[in-house]
């Protein structure tokens, strides 16, 4: 495997380094006092800065959004079952806390789902 270009890691690096002092976006919505706030890192590289000609992209959510991956397994419902619709989750700290989570109610779901 090549090394990339120096230039190209010292460009990503100062991109990097750069946003962690600009803020990408503020809300007191969520605020826990002053200073903090939901910030949101995005690095991009296009063709002609990669060695490779590829192009790439990076997204972090820094704020207090949900960032963690659910795998749900390929599953069958019975007929009628009912799959409970959630307000709320956006903003939850993990995958289970229930904090000011509100149930808008129930949709059918459906007879068979795949992984994802």
């Amino acid at each position: 495997m090549k090394k990339p270009y120096p230039q190209v890691l010292l460009t990503i690096i100062f991109i990097f380094t750069l946003s962690l002092f600009t803020h990408a976006q503020h809300s007191d919505i969520y605020s826990d006092g002053p200073g903090y706030g939901e910030n949101c890192t995005t690095i991009m590289v296009g063709r002609r800065a990669s060695k490779r000609c590829s192009v790439m992209t990076s997204h972090s959510c820094d704020g207090n959004y949900r960032t963690w991956l659910e795998i749900y397994p390929h599953q069958k419902f019975d007929q009628g079952a009912l799959h409970q619709v959630y307000s709320g989750m956006l903003h939850t700290e993990e995958a289970w806390d229930m904090t000011k989570v509100v149930l808008k109610g129930e949709i059918p779901e459906a007879s068979e789902t795949f992984a994802f």
